[in-house]
């Protein structure tokens, strides 16, 4: 990530702020994705500790 905000301070290599930004906004949807999926686990493994104590 260094190389990319130096990259932009020197204003060479393809690191323009909108790129920057459109990738910041990537990261945020794949982490409320990973989010999503780990509550989806949560659930699944509730269900097998209930499957298993019944």
């Amino acid at each position: 990530m260094w190389h990319e905000v130096i990259d932009m301070m020197k204003g060479t290599g393809n690191y323009t702020p909108e790129k920057l930004a459109a990738r910041n906004e990537m990261e945020k949807e794949r982490s409320k994705m990973m989010g999503e999926i780990e509550k989806i686990k949560k659930e699944i493994n509730k269900e097998k500790a209930n499957v298993k104590e019944a």
